[in-house]
């Protein structure tokens, strides 16, 4: 009888997080865009280490700085963890070059949570990235070969910039 109702509970608990959790196609469109306008093979940083299953279920033919855990990259460079935690939750003020010389990646992708404000604003502030792709799950960033003027500030709350021509293949 304990064995059956603790089975239920677990039976319970799951179904009960499977259906809060986010829809199954969350990121497919932005990731679809990923794989029509990134080359094959290119790195991706990815500002949460768990959007990786996703990520790469919709687009495997990238590599992602962060995935499955994030105790792999502390493991890995504590120094190099400790860096992504900061650039990724907007203590870093000019994150380009790290992403680019620390981290290996010209692409961006995050998902549009308040959890990123921060990161978003200091990186399109700095001059240094141009949001590429934009839904209302998720963004990509390319980050410029040379910082310059920061892309203008949209004032018309447009949220799926990028999502209607999946055909674009400018970066």
């Amino acid at each position: 009888l304990a064995l059956g109702l603790a089975l239920f509970a677990n039976v319970y608990r799951t179904a009960k997080d499977i259906g809060e959790s986010d829809p199954s196609d969350y990121y497919a469109k932005g990731a679809a865009w990923m794989r029509g306008n990134i080359p094959a093979g290119q790195m991706v940083f990815n500002t949460d280490w768990d959007d990786f299953p996703r990520l790469f279920y919709y687009d495997p033919t990238h590599v992602y700085v962060s995935g499955l855990d994030p105790t792999y990259l502390l493991d890995k460079n504590a120094e190099l963890s400790k860096l992504y935690d900061k650039i990724t939750t907007g203590e870093e003020e000019d994150p380009g070059p790290l992403i680019r010389d620390r981290f290996g990646a010209t692409w961006v992708f995050s998902d549009n949570t308040k959890d990123h404000d921060s990161f978003f604003d200091n990186a399109l502030r700095s001059g240094w990235f141009d949001r590429v792709y934009e839904d209302s799950d998720c963004s990509v960033l390319h980050l410029r070969d040379q910082k310059s003027e920061p892309p203008p500030e949209d004032k018309n709350g447009d949220s799926d910039k990028g999502g209607g021509n999946d055909n674009d293949n400018s970066p």
